[in-house]
């Protein structure tokens, strides 16, 4: 891994320093604001931004084993006369005819396997959110349903799942899909069962993918939920996530008036990168933000926490954000609160359209079920995680992969 140290006036020009030294792939380690020696507190200050480029890609690329020529064409016959050889002409060009026929059966087999795999995704998922919606509004667990306790789960199949968080109706589900897919034997293997229960979470998982330009005026996000979720926080990361990607403009704006120093934090993110901040009291004023950054290619918006209890706060909020807005919500939620309480928040900000969800502080988490039960309950797609305060270190583009490996205890 090749490892350098850069400084720059602001985080913009620090990752344009970056891409153009290392290229698009660098990753940055860490940040920090630094004064020139000797001149105290009249030193101007500058971020210093530690930068790094792995060279595993390269290696794993001269690795690959080499691709295959493509039999030689006899001479005198050109690549065009093997497209529309007809039957009679292949087996003169050296084409065998019972070759093509096989490979057209095998396209049409594999169209109906992903339309089989598929429909089972779909048929889990609606389970999954028939016994999740049940589990979260009981007070005590209840037994798993009699269709999946036909027979004793395999192993400690049944346990890896639920200390895994995920709800136990859900899992039982889940080891019922097993059961009437494969063979006890097959089941009884731990790393056949564990690449199952690998590609199955995965397959559960909606995610929405990074933060892209529109093509009609700038994308308005927002962060909203409850109170020390680290909105403000991950906005900061998703700006400079964005920034970083794009080299795209962006524009950071706060409805966040309610919290001491709340305006001067966002300010210092937005000094740091750059980046114009507006401070706005009123939907009217909201709208003039929009028009004023009407040339950006992402507004960001930054928003008091509420408690999902407080409907009056929140139908505030609602005035803001509402469909006519035009503005994408991510709801924010901490992946350590319990199930029960999340549903609560989402049903409590659902009075706004709800986009994705944003699932921070992973790195306080024992276990993290939350990820695939709130998500497909709710039938929300999950946008990024958190899962520390460094920025822009500690965000992570949603992937099925990376969410099934947070779950499955393998992050």
């Amino acid at each position: 891994m090749q490892v350098k140290v850069f400084e720059s006036e602001d985080m913009a020009s620090g990752l344009q320093k970056i891409k153009e030294t290392l290229g698009p792939d660098a990753l940055i380690l860490s940040t920090r604001t630094i004064r020139k020696k000797g001149l105290g507190l009249l030193g101007k200050p500058y971020l210093e931004i530690t930068a790094a480029k792995d060279s595993q890609g390269l290696d794993a690329q001269k690795a690959l084993p080499p691709r295959k020529e493509k039999p030689p064409i006899p001479l005198g016959v050109r690549d065009s006369d093997l497209e529309t050889a007809v039957p009679e002409q292949e087996e003169k060009f050296g084409i065998n005819p019972l070759a093509r026929e096989i490979e057209q059966i095998k396209s049409q087999l594999a169209g109906q396997e992903i339309k089989s795999i598929q429909a089972e995704i779909n048929e889990l998922k609606q389970l999954f959110r028939d016994f999740s919606g049940k589990a979260l509004h009981t007070a005590s667990p209840q037994p798993a349903p009699a269709a999946v306790r036909k027979s004793n789960p395999p192993g400690g199949a049944l346990s890896r799942l639920t200390e895994a968080g995920i709800q136990s109706e859900v899992a039982h589900t889940i080891i019922s899909c097993a059961q009437s897919k494969y063979s006890a034997a097959q089941l009884e293997d731990e790393k056949f069962f564990e690449a199952f229960l690998e590609e199955t979470v995965a397959d559960l998982i909606s995610v929405s993918g990074p933060l892209t330009a529109s093509e009609n005026g700038p994308r308005k996000v927002a962060l909203i939920g409850p109170t020390g979720v680290g909105k403000t926080t991950t906005m900061a990361k998703l700006a400079a996530e964005y920034l970083f990607r794009t080299k795209g403009t962006v524009a950071l704006v706060t409805i966040d008036t309610y919290r001491i120093a709340a305006v001067e934090q966002l300010k210092v993110y937005g000094e740091i990168m750059n980046l114009p901040v507006e401070v706005v009291f009123n939907p009217d004023q909201l709208d003039q933000a929009f028009a004023k950054h009407k040339d950006k290619d992402l507004i960001l918006i930054d928003t008091a926490g509420r408690s999902p209890k407080d409907a009056l706060r929140i139908k505030e909020l609602a005035a803001f954000l509402g469909a006519e807005s035009g503005v994408e919500n991510h709801l924010v939620l901490a992946a350590q609160t319990r199930d029960r309480d999340l549903l609560e928040t989402i049903r409590a900000f659902g009075k706004m359209p709800l986009k994705n969800l944003i699932f921070t502080k992973l790195d306080e988490c024992e276990e993290c079920g939350v990820l695939l039960n709130i998500p497909v309950c709710q039938n929300l797609p999950v946008s990024f995680l958190t899962n520390g305060q460094r920025v822009p270190e500690d965000l992570l583009i949603a992937e099925p992969s990376t969410i099934k490996d947070f779950i499955l205890g393998k992050m």
